[in-house]
C-alpha cells in the first residue's frame, strides 16, 4: 500500500499504539498486517505557517481469529461461572456461542453474553452461565465469521465438587496421676416429726369425773 500527495515538504504520522512518523513525499506499508490498521496523518509544511494536514484511516480485512485464554473451566452446581474467548477479525464479524449439541444460545436470564471491544479489531467475548445445572456441563464452541472466512474455539466446562470435611469428637483423656473422685450423690434427710399435742379437757368434763 502507498500513501502520495503533491507537496514537497511533508511528514506522514501513524497514531499506532507506538507512534512513529516518517519523512519522504509517499509511504509505502509492505506486507501489510493487522497490526498497521489505525489512523495515519499527513501534514505537509514548507516552514511558513500554517501546516496542512490530511487524515487517512486504513484498514486490513482478513478472516477472524479465535483464541481461547482457558480452554477449561471447573464449578459445583448451583453457582454462576464465566467462560471467554478472543475474537481478532476485520471487518466485523458475527460472533456466537454454541453447545456441544449444535444448540445456538441466545442472551437470557440463563445465558448472559457481552462483547468487549480490546482494540481496532479484538473483541473479548463473555459468556456467563446462571445457577448451574447437570446439563450445563460439556463443550462449548465460540464462533466468529465474516465476508472472509470463519474460525471456532472451544471451552469445557465440567463440574467441580466440593468435598465436606467433618471434624472427629475429641474425646479427653483422663491424667492418671490424678485419682478420679466419684461423685456424691446426696441425699435430703426428712424433717424431724413433730409432737402432737394433746388438746386439754374442758372443766366441765372434769367435775362428772
Amino acid at each position: 500500500m502507498t500513501f502520495q500527495v503533491c507537496a514537497k515538504h511533508f511528514k506522514i504520522v501513524s497514531l499506532l499504539a507506538a507512534a512513529k512518523s516518517y519523512d519522504g513525499e509517499l509511504l509505502e506499508l509492505s506486507n501489510i498486517q493487522r497490526t498497521d490498521m489505525g489512523v495515519y496523518y499527513c501534514i505537509a509544511s514548507n516552514g511558513i505557517p500554517p501546516s496542512v494536514s490530511k487524515r487517512m484511516v486504513v484498514q486490513v480485512h482478513f478472516h477472524p481469529v479465535v483464541k481461547v485464554p482457558n480452554d477449561l473451566f471447573g464449578a459445583p452446581v448451583g453457582t454462576d461461572v464465566s467462560i471467554q474467548c478472543n475474537v481478532e477479525t476485520s471487518p466485523k464479524a458475527l460472533n456466537s456461542w454454541f453447545k456441544e449439541t449444535g444448540e445456538k444460545l441466545m442472551d437470557s436470564s440463563k445465558y448472559i453474553m457481552q462483547e468487549v471491544p480490546v482494540n481496532d479489531y479484538t473483541l473479548l467475548l463473555n459468556l456467563t452461565i446462571r445457577n448451574l445445572e447437570k446439563r450445563d456441563f460439556g463443550s462449548y464452541v465460540c464462533q466468529s465469521s465474516n465476508a472472509l472466512g470463519k474460525s471456532e474455539g472451544f471451552v469445557r466446562l465440567q463440574e467441580r465438587h466440593i468435598v465436606k470435611t467433618t471434624m472427629a469428637p475429641v474425646h479427653q483423656i483422663p491424667d492418671k496421676g490424678k485419682k478420679k473422685v466419684k461423685d456424691k450423690i446426696v441425699v435430703p434427710t426428712p424433717p424431724p416429726p413433730t409432737k402432737k399435742k394433746k388438746k386439754p379437757k374442758p372443766e366441765n368434763a372434769r367435775a362428772w369425773e
